[in-house]
């Protein structure tokens, strides 16, 4: 855990890790000039008032309120992977078998239908044709040493 003393360093850090080092991002996205990031990060390291740390918070709900006033603690409330993130991604994941495994039945259903297409075009050759009732399965492949 990185520990940082003054809050000028603390700011450029959330600014490095969640606007890829972009001053003009983040002051944007907390409705602040650049120019006024740009002073309480760098050169004169102004102090930053109660309505840019209230912006701050107010705009990041995971930045924890006491890391960024005291540098106690860590910077998110939550890691990257709380509770309700991994119930949202088993989830997903779920769906996405689910329709994983209804895309493969339809393909199979494809396959067969197309395999029943070409048969009805086939010319009368004589040839011995059967129709598919399984997946295609291949031989393994012999070990020749």
């Amino acid at each position: 855990m990185i520990n940082f003393i003054n809050i000028s360093d603390r700011i450029q850090y959330i600014i490095n890790t969640l606007h890829n080092g972009t001053r003009a991002r983040f002051a944007k996205s907390i409705g602040f000039s650049a120019q006024v990031i740009a002073n309480i990060v760098s050169g004169r390291k102004t102090k930053p008032s109660f309505d840019v740390l209230n912006a701050i918070l107010s705009t990041n709900d995971d930045i924890n309120a006491s890391w960024l006033l005291t540098g106690k603690g860590k910077m998110l409330k939550t890691n990257n992977f709380g509770i309700k993130d991994t119930v949202d991604y088993k989830e997903k994941c779920i769906e996405l078998l689910e329709e994983n495994r209804k895309l493969s039945a339809d393909n199979i259903a494809l396959q067969k239908k197309a395999f029943y297409l070409q048969l009805e075009n086939l010319d009368s050759d004589g040839s011995d044709i059967t129709k598919p009732n399984t997946a295609v399965t291949y031989p393994k492949k012999k070990n020749t040493k």
